[in-house]
């Protein structure tokens, strides 16, 4: 039976600063799961969690010589991916997936002159397998030599259509529950894959990806799960959901709250400030029921880059509706990001004044607000990093920005790949530092 190992591949070259956080890799932990079910020997590295630098993951690969590794890719790190894979025996066959795939596939297919790729796009847990098996019942969309490449859409027959009939055992991450804001043990879930937004810095953006569907679990299939790593962590006591869509609209938060009345669980999820209109009320419902905490994308305080950015509400609902929520005792992160295409220095004033309101306005309510604040980086894929590749301005080179190394715990984030606003890199670094200031005070 054929050996693999997935990697959840480094950002940088070497290893990041300690006091770094990162979540468990859910879409590695999902393609395990099924490859263990096909009885194929297959190990999980996370190289950020176990701070393995590029040096190392080689070391491994050498030592384990697996017949296959699986490598995740992102925008930041496809040059470190690459240079992994020279460094990979070339009778070792190469998995490659991740969002941006749809949109890099050639390029990779180009430049490989060594191994068989196989690169995968959309959703691998069913049919890495197969490829695995040298057993795929679908054939690829473009081929060479020593590259295939398969797209996952909704029409394949890989295609997981029902979220609640995909498992994942959770024993794989029963060493990576975190301590999280409120000194609680709390385990991640992802509820639902796919997006119904429209964002233009995101490569999930639903006119990005008509050929698949946004999918949900059902209620038993989440509680069943939450079960799960209770008998495996019996100390978590609060529920992380990661996905953006677990609260869309009322008939979800209903539902939201019918889980948590079952497993008796804290829980925080991100959230679309748009899921609550309409709903305001139902804050003090949901924190009843054991809410702590919602995340939240605001993105922008300028309402000419909301829209420009097709981010939905205005900045004076966000600003209502992030009151209501801390009004019932909800906490609530914001992210905030500055330096987006053409984004002028008034509009960057405005996103900070708008975090400066809610966090001063939080004071005297019984919830708190907390910031993290980004520069904008052009994605793969994404409608901002077409429009910018259009123009011929895309800068592939990712730095760290070294006004922010300050900031303990965000290496991670402190990453820039050009500027494309129209201030300065200092005048976005101040921004940027002036709106994490805001947590401490």
């Amino acid at each position: 039976m054929p050996s693999v190992i997935l990697i959840n591949t480094p950002l940088t070259r070497e290893v990041v600063a300690e006091n770094e956080q990162y979540l468990p890799p859910m879409g590695l932990g999902y393609i395990k799961t099924s490859l263990d079910e096909f009885h194929i020997e297959t190990k999980l590295v996370d190289s950020l969690y176990e701070e393995l630098s590029l040096s190392d993951i080689t070391e491994l690969i050498l030592q384990t010589r697996p017949d296959f590794v699986g490598l995740n890719v992102f925008t930041p790190n496809m040059e470190i991916v690459k240079e992994l894979i020279t460094e990979i025996p070339a009778s070792i066959e190469i998995i490659l997936g991740a969002q941006i795939m749809k949109s890099v596939y050639r390029e990779f297919a180009d430049w490989n002159k060594k191994h068989k790729l196989h690169i995968v796009i959309g959703e691998g847990e069913l049919i890495i397998p197969d490829i695995v098996l040298k057993a795929v019942k679908e054939k690829p969309i473009f081929e060479t030599e020593l590259c295939k490449v398969y797209n996952v859409t909704k029409n394949s027959v890989y295609f997981p259509n029902n979220l609640s009939l995909v498992r994942l055992n959770r024993e794989i991450f029963k060493d990576r529950n975190m301590i999280n804001h409120f000194g609680m043990e709390e385990a991640c879930m992802i509820s639902s894959r796919g997006c119904i937004y429209q964002c233009a810095f995101c490569g999930a953006a639903n006119a990005r990806n008509r050929d698949t569907m946004w999918r949900a679990r059902d209620n038993q299939d989440i509680i069943e799960e939450i079960n799960e790593i209770q008998a495996f962590t019996p100390n978590v006591s609060c529920i992380r959901m990661l996905d953006d869509l677990f609260l869309r609209d009322r008939k979800s938060i209903e539902n939201a709250m019918n889980i948590f009345s079952k497993v008796n669980l804290k829980w925080r999820a991100m959230a679309h400030a748009l899921s609550f209109k309409g709903n305001e009320q139902v804050f003090y419902e949901m924190k009843k029921n054991g809410c702590l905490e919602l995340f939240i994308g605001i993105e922008s305080g300028s309402d000419k880059i909301r829209k420009q950015i097709h981010k939905k509400g205005t900045v004076e609902y966000v600003y209502s509706i992030i009151l209501d929520m801390l009004k019932s005792g909800i906490f609530v992160k914001g992210y905030f990001m500055y330096g987006f295409p053409d984004e002028t220095e008034e509009d960057m004033l405005k996103t900070f004044q708008l975090a400066k309101r809610i966090h001063y306005s939080a004071k005297s309510l019984k919830g708190s607000f907390r910031n993290s604040t980004f520069q904008f980086r052009p994605y793969h894929g994404t409608e901002l990093y077409c429009k910018i590749e259009r123009e011929g301005n895309i800068k592939k080179d990712f730095l760290k920005d070294k006004n922010l190394e300050s900031w303990v715990g965000r290496q991670q984030f402190n990453i820039i790949s050009g500027n494309y606003s129209a201030c300065s890199q200092e005048k976005i670094d101040y921004y940027i530092n002036k709106t994490l200031q805001l947590n401490g005070e």
